[in-house]
């Protein structure tokens, strides 16, 4: 994927501002997404110079200012090289921290489902269900199991989560892991909710979704008649174990609403 990318200088008026100089910022910009930075240098508003962006004047301090945004344009050029040479694709925040001297580490699928799920586990009884953090574990279970089937990996950058991984997961699913429809469907809107909080970080730039729908299939419940509850209650059960499970069974029928 290409990445378009420019950047500004520009004065930035502060907060109150009524006059005097004014900051001196940076603006990154990535795939249309904006990061700014401060230069830590300042200059007047009618000294700047939009068309070069640079501060107009001869004088000795103009020059030192000039000649350090040069400097901080090369640098910023020349981390955008290497990322373009390394041939992934970045964002803004990448290519910033890269300028800043900040190593990021990428952001993997696996490690993102797992703090997904450990905040999940966190929050158990607190606006989550057990329940609710088993599907989600499952889920991580079965995306694991499909990098070493189909990547033969243990993990993989988030940028590489595109449509066919999603397609061919759907499938693995199914075909594999012997999932019906529903139960398929569902992993794959857990899997969409940890791509959904990349979105939001920026740590992707397109959802891989976009072009993949699926349907809960609509089932019929089938409801329980008062002879039916009778005949569990009265079948003769050897083992205790079942016998366990019937008389709970039945405690929640008369129970739970």
């Amino acid at each position: 994927m290409k990445n378009s990318f420019s950047m500004l200088f520009y004065p930035k008026k502060p907060k109150n501002y009524v006059d005097g100089e004014m900051p001196i910022y940076l603006r990154i910009t990535v795939n249309g997404i904006p990061r700014e930075m401060s230069t830590g240098k300042c200059c007047h508003p009618s000294n700047w110079n939009p068309r070069i962006s640079r501060v107009d004047g001869k004088k000795e301090n103009v020059r030192l200012v000039n000649n350090y945004l040069k400097t901080i344009e090369d640098k910023i050029e020349q981390a955008h090289i290497d990322l373009v040479s390394s041939g992934q694709p970045f964002t803004t925040d990448i290519l910033k921290n890269r300028f800043m001297g900040i190593d990021e580490k990428p952001r993997t699928l696996v490690n993102v489902i797992v703090d997904h799920n450990d905040k999940i586990k966190a929050l158990v009884g607190n606006g989550f269900s057990k329940g609710t953090l088993t599907k989600y574990n499952t889920t991580l279970k079965h995306v694991k199991s499909f990098l070493v089937y189909k990547y033969k990996v243990e993990d993989l950058p988030v940028e590489k989560v595109d449509n066919y991984f999603i397609t061919e997961f759907d499938f693995y699913l199914r075909s594999r892991c012997s999932c019906q429809n529903n139960a398929a469907v569902k992993h794959l809107k857990n899997l969409g909710k940890v791509i959904r909080i990349c979105l939001a970080n920026r740590w992707i730039s397109f959802d891989p979704f976009t072009s993949h729908k699926n349907t809960i299939t609509k089932t019929q419940q089938v409801i329980l008649t008062q002879e039916d509850i009778t005949s569990i209650w009265e079948k003769d059960m050897a083992i205790e174990r079942l016998r366990l499970v019937r008389d709970a069974f039945i405690f929640c029928c008369y129970t739970v609403s």
